[in-house]
């Protein structure tokens, strides 16, 4: 082609600048993605440390009744779509669970990162999940009978809640404790009677290491009945009655009770654990009512 050849058709020059503006345009979007997708995908939990766990990873705490075997909690969330959707948490397994622990309730609680309230987490204001350990078979306990679900196996169970309302983002704190089993429908309002262990004149009750110690003030020579459940009552003492016993309590690894009456010198008796009484010493005139 010859050098003077003419043409006037316009020519489309590609400006490095615009190109390279929609390429960064591009970069922020997923950048902002990519952080929008972590405050709302993952929120912390932690179980007496301060360092955070995200969510489906497990977090490994001893309770009261699993002595120095630590269970393993592990929360779940699930996305509920709306305007906007959001995270909730919607269940929690618990595993590594010893025999220690039967016959036990543990209760579940969540809560944020400013309060000592738990949090609302089903049901539109239950706070507790409590899970009944029946002898190795988890049930649904008091408080907990809707709402919920759990899936039970062998030392672990899984509680699962039917409308979550704690959101994710929200739960920086899970804690379990065990305590002595409610059944349903024992509210403090309707009772049952039971049997004691034997016709005295009770008067004293404490609750301590997992027992109930009950204390007459007969004068008999067993002065003392315990139960595990508050149903089934056997009576203690080893004949160390001679005394009227007023007042039990509990405290630092041991139950202490004290009597005395009218000329007699006032008495300590003294046990680890409920059932085996040891006497104490005399104090001289006093009758001890209440400790």
């Amino acid at each position: 082609m010859s050098d003077d050849f003419y043409h006037d058709d316009p020519v489309d020059e590609v400006s490095n600048k615009s190109s390279r503006s929609k390429f960064l345009t591009s970069g922020v979007v997923l950048v902002g993605a990519i952080f929008f997708l972590q405050s709302t995908l993952a929120a912390n939990v932690s179980i007496n440390s301060n360092q955070g766990t995200e969510f489906g990873q497990s977090v490994s705490q001893a309770v009261a009744c699993s002595g120095e075997t630590s269970l393993t909690l592990t929360p779940r969330s699930t996305f509920v779509n709306g305007s906007p959707g959001a995270h909730y948490l919607q269940s929690v397994t618990v595993s590594n669970i010893p025999t220690s622990c039967y016959g036990d309730d543990f209760t579940i609680n969540a809560f944020n990162d400013s309060s000592s309230t738990p949090l609302a987490i089903f049901n539109s204001t239950s706070t507790n999940a409590v899970v009944y350990n029946n002898n190795g078979t988890f049930e649904l306990g008091v408080g907990t009978l809707t709402g919920a679900s759990i899936t039970s196996g062998s030392g672990t169970f899984t509680i699962t809640f039917t409308n979550p309302i704690a959101l994710s983002s929200s739960v920086v704190k899970l804690t379990i404790q065990s305590g002595v089993h409610v059944e349903a429908g024992s509210t403090g309002i309707t009772w049952t009677s039971r049997t004691s262990a034997a016709d005295r004149s009770w008067n004293s009750v404490i609750y301590g290491n997992g027992l109930f110690v009950a204390l007459t003030a007969d004068e008999v020579a067993e002065p003392v009945m315990t139960s595990p459940d508050g149903i089934t009552w056997t009576s203690r003492g080893n004949g160390i009655g001679e005394l009227y016993w007023r007042g039990v309590t509990y405290g630092n690894g041991l139950f202490v009770a004290v009597g005395g009456a009218g000329g007699m010198s006032g008495r300590v008796m003294r046990s680890s654990d409920g059932i085996n009484w040891q006497k104490g010493y005399d104090i001289p005139n006093q009758g001890w009512n209440s400790v």
